[in-house]
């Protein structure tokens, strides 16, 4: 397959210990600015959800958040491939999408240590409320 210079792709693999993990080359992804979106997003009927994932960055990301506040729609943050997310975007997710090593990263904690899913709601709902 030949890709061409702008185009973005990853591939997804599974270490020897069956531990997932992707690798990802952004392309185009990475160009995307928050000025992009202004005759866009005024193009869009109304929504009601709206999905971002980190394979773009958070300035457009950020700006799209807040014009589906605007309108009256829900915000799905997917922060993978795993950075941390900035403050002012954490304000305006309505859900963090998180695996358990996002989530372990999120909080500062070792992902390998089992916990109940009570305990991550917990742990997840003290994180959003501060």
């Amino acid at each position: 397959m030949r890709l061409g210079d702008r185009s973005g792709f990853g591939i997804g693999f599974i270490a020897p210990n069956d531990e997932n993990f992707r690798a990802a080359y952004p392309g185009a992804n990475v160009l995307l600015r928050a000025e992009h979106l202004s005759g866009a997003l005024e193009s869009l009927g109304r929504e009601d959800w709206v999905y971002a994932g980190f394979e773009i960055n958070e300035k457009p990301i950020l700006a799209s958040f807040r014009y589906a506040h605007q309108q009256g729609a829900h915000t799905v943050l997917n922060p993978s491939p795993w950075r941390f997310p900035d403050l002012a975007l954490s304000k305006v997710t309505d859900i963090l999408m998180v695996n358990r090593s996002e989530a372990a990263l999120l909080l500062g904690l070792d992902s390998g240590t089992a916990r109940s899913p009570q305990l991550w709601s917990s742990l997840l709902s003290e994180w959003i409320a501060r």
